[in-house]
């Protein structure tokens, strides 16, 4: 046995409203390992050699995974509850949900979603329907067995929900074949389900939590997964138990982990270098250069996650002036130098966006974005102004030291084409209302991970843009016919060299419209102590590699199989 870590030190944090935006369908990329190759002397398992900033840098185990211990993990942020048909996950919120609910399917190492709890996900001819076979023999941590009503139970529910009803538009119903055998009938045929199984949308909670008439079914989550839920206080911390009775042999191995939401990241990184948490998730690209210096001297361990990157960009409302003129947007983008913005933020570890997509993906195509050009950028504004007056823009942001001083290079930017930039901050939870809400022009904004480009479908397609005023997921109000048809194509077929094509098309028209400016693609990073172990994604239950982050979010990850050797 490794004997139990210290006791979680209580670290003051400030409360925050819902982490994101997050029904997220999908999370992280195409291809990939933890990066760790070779050993050092010392143990150590780097991507590079220690000398340098390695992306990666791991302490191989010198033997089997072990039972016991306990971890503290430092949350970027606080979420609103664990009903995964009614609550705002983001990767915070994802990162617990893996450790309570076990996902219906999960990314392979070529990001494939795979079976996981269901032993089978299998369409008919056309994709319009879709069998969801069990594994038997699999108790909720209630003791009650799962079932395929369980699945209809909560399919249903999202259908239902206005939060993520919108995921899940295709779903006509839900038939109960057998105990074990359930049938989702689609309206329209859908290629891609078994992505969105890989999601909240497919964490399957215990039947008594979801008919829980008082709050218990968001407060009280029950799940087939590895831990069980023992306590929570919002906004200091969570805590899950080991569930004794998980289904996979011999997992996990942690007796305990207490989730700490900790919104600040320079204080998350203050409490990791103390030792009040033990692991954590950054994308801060000053604090990951930090830890990678940490890393190379041995003080701790860093890993990048591989896969598909979110995009920092700046989401503008194409449903309201000004941006719902082509000539407004144009001079944002051509107003933005990204290589000056990189050479101040970047670190020299991000990567400029062009597009949804990065270099790396399969998806990726030239898109023509054009980027800066601050003489077309002074065009556009003389062009717009000449008929609609002075360019006056709004600017929502969070109220965290860092998102103010982007603001203070990106106003110095559009003040060089001759935009007027006035700024308005806000809490996290307010700025997510915002943008569903309307009530925005023009806000910084990081989004779209999704391994499979149809994990993102409804933040992009018309169907799910609502007038200004009323809950939209698409948040940048785009409605474009060229836009829904490449997202329908994208969907309705397997075949991949079709379904390339039509997201082809898809960022052509990005770059047409100008409905976001790109600025660059996110780079998350997880930072552990050094005496954890296996904290990328384990081996699926047939025994394959799987993506070794992602799930729904960049960067969150199972703890099944995370161990302590000590």
């Amino acid at each position: 046995m490794v004997p139990a870590r210290r006791s979680p030190t209580s670290v003051g944090v400030r409360s925050v409203a819902a982490a994101a935006l997050a029904l997220c369908l999908t999370a992280t990329a195409c291809g990939g390992s933890d990066g760790a190759s070779g050993d050092d002397s010392d143990g150590s398992a780097a991507e590079e050699t220690s000398a340098t900033l390695a992306p990666t840098v791991t302490i191989a185990a010198t033997g089997e995974p072990t039972a016991g211990g306990s971890l503290v993990y430092g949350l970027e942020a606080e979420t609103d509850g664990w009903n995964p048909t009614k609550s705002r996950w983001a990767v915070s919120g994802t990162i617990v949900g893996l450790a309570i609910f076990d996902p219906l399917t999960a990314f392979d190492e070529a990001g494939r979603p795979q079976p996981y709890l269901a032993e089978s996900v299998t369409p008919n001819g056309d994709f319009t329907e879709w069998t969801i076979s069990l594994r038997p023999g699999i108790t909720f941590q209630n003791g009650d067995p799962l079932t395929s009503e369980a699945v209809k139970l909560v399919l249903e529910g999202h259908a239902a929900s206005p939060l993520t009803g919108p995921i899940v538009s295709p779903i006509e119903r839900v038939e109960v074949r057998d105990e074990l055998t359930a049938v989702v009938v689609m309206s329209t045929p859908w290629s891609a389900f078994p992505v969105v199984l890989t999601s909240q949308i497919g964490m399957v909670p215990a039947p008594a939590q979801l008919t829980d008439p008082s709050d218990g079914n968001v407060l009280r989550p029950i799940g087939t997964g590895p831990f069980a839920f023992d306590s929570w206080e919002p906004d200091n911390e969570l805590k899950v138990e080991r569930n004794e009775g998980y289904w996979r042999e011999g997992m996990p191995y942690l007796d305990s982990v207490t989730f700490k939401p900790l919104p600040d990241a320079l204080t998350r990184s203050q409490a990791l270098d103390s030792g009040d948490i033990d692991i954590s998730h950054f994308n801060s690209q000053a604090i990951i250069t930090d830890f990678r210096e940490k890393a190379a001297d041995g003080e701790v361990q860093i890993i990048k996650d591989p896969t598909e990157p979110e995009e920092l960009f700046l989401l503008l409302n194409n449903g309201k002036p000004p941006f719902d003129d082509i000539r407004a947007r144009k001079a944002v983008a051509h107003s933005i130098d990204t290589e000056r913005y990189l050479e101040v933020f970047g670190e020299g570890i991000s990567e400029p966006a062009t597009g949804p997509f990065p270099p790396s993906s399969p998806w990726y195509v030239e898109s023509g974005w054009q980027g800066y050009d601050l003489d077309l950028a002074k065009e556009m504004v003389a062009d717009y102004e000449a008929e609609k007056g002075p360019l006056v823009v709004e600017y929502l942001a969070t109220n965290n030291p860092e998102d103010r001083d982007t603001l203070g290079l990106l106003e110095e930017m559009m003040g060089e084409a001759g935009i007027e930039v006035e700024s308005r901050a806000v809490d996290q939870g307010s700025l997510i209302l915002d943008a569903v809400g309307g009530n925005f022009e023009m806000a910084f904004w990081r989004q779209w991970s999704a391994p499979d480009p149809d994990g993102d479908y409804l933040w992009w397609h018309s169907s799910s843009a609502r007038p200004i005023g009323q809950f939209s997921l698409n948040l940048g109000r785009v409605q474009d016919p060229e836009i829904d048809a490449a997202l329908d194509a994208g969907r309705g077929t397997l075949d991949l060299a079709a379904r390339q094509e039509a997201y082809g098309d898809l960022q052509r028209r990005f770059a047409e419209l100008v409905p976001y400016v790109w600025i660059y693609h996110s780079d998350w990073t997880i930072v552990a102590d050094n005496d954890i172990r296996d904290i990328p994604n384990g081996p699926l239950p047939d025994g394959q590699p799987s993506l070794p982050f992602g799930g729904t979010y960049s960067a969150s990850h199972r703890l099944t199989q995370v161990w302590l050797e000590t």
